[in-house]
């Protein structure tokens, strides 16, 4: 996500049908673009006409962390629960001393895709979950107002590295690498949701501990042992900077391997291996340190 708001504002605060819920960490988009329509000229020599026809509202993109309150956490669980529920709300760029410089309010949006971070046991940066929100509609303000908010508790630091993985019978502990999933809601033409597009799960392990791996691939994938009683269940911790607290959690389910291949994307000497696995649904859920 781009993250030049960043940069423009102090603090980014996202409100659900007037109600404060927390400070974010970048958002992009949600402008208004007509559409542009042509009529050719009525005869030789004379100019055509333009008009506006159609207004189509961009997509909104939200990145948020810790700090955040239950009805927004209970919106964005909904949406992988397939209820899909659309929501009003505000963006709110707040400057110094609290005064508010700019504010985007929507209209009946709609969580559309859920984005986790790619989690990597060497980086040092923040991590975040992104949402992108499809609006009916969409208003830019500049409030002659402020706007301050305490959390409950302070915000608890996620970084992409804090993480843990677990999958039955399988030795995860050579975990260093996880890719990025993105959770998509497809919708039909008018727009109405129809069903969930799960990612597949992507991750990248020492080499001295694929074994089990290995035959579950073998078996799964060689062997043709690939029924739904031979997939296999897991989880992916997101967690406080003691490695300890638990802030999220993805409960994974249906996961089969198709693919696992040596990784040379690496230069520190040590081999890896990345193994690939469809996921047929995944759910989030929130520890007590996520909340503001």
């Amino acid at each position: 996500m781009p993250d030049s708001r960043r940069q423009t504002s102090e603090q980014i605060a996202f409100q659900l049908a007037g109600e404060m819920c927390g400070w974010v960490l970048a958002f992009a988009g949600g402008d208004a673009t007509g559409e542009v329509n042509f009529t050719p000229p009525g005869a030789p020599g004379l100019p055509g006409t333009y008009r506006i026809g159609s207004v189509k509202f961009e997509d909104i993109t939200v990145e948020f962390s810790t700090g955040m309150t239950k009805p927004f956490y209970d919106w964005v669980i909904g949406a992988l629960q397939r209820q899909y529920k659309t929501a009003d709300g505000a963006i709110v760029e707040v400057g110094l001393a609290s005064k508010v410089i700019g504010q985007l309010s929507f209209t009946n949006a709609l969580i559309t895709e859920i984005t986790f971070p790619t989690l990597d046991a060497t980086a040092k940066d923040e991590s975040g979950i992104e949402i992108t929100l499809t609006p009916k509609t969409t208003v830019r303000s500049k409030p002659d107002s402020t706007l301050s908010w305490k959390e409950s508790q302070a915000r608890k630091p996620w970084l992409s590295s804090n993480f843990r993985v677990a999958i039955d019978g399988l030795d995860c502990s050579g975990v260093s690498r996880i890719e990025s999933m993105t959770v998509n809601v497809a919708r039909d033409a008018a727009g109405k949701p129809q069903y969930l597009t799960i990612p597949h799960l992507a991750i990248t392990m020492a080499e001295s501990h694929t074994e089990s791996f290995r035959q579950w691939h073998a078996d799964f994938v060689i062997n043709g042992n690939n029924s739904p009683y031979n997939e296999k269940s897991g989880y992916l911790l997101f967690l406080a900077v003691d490695l300890k607290e638990i802030l999220f959690k993805i409960q994974l389910a249906h996961l089969g391997i198709f693919r696992l291949v040596t990784d040379d994307s690496f230069s520190d000497g040590v081999r890896r291996v990345r193994a690939e696995m469809y996921c047929g649904d995944l759910q989030l859920s929130c520890g007590p340190g996520a909340f503001g």
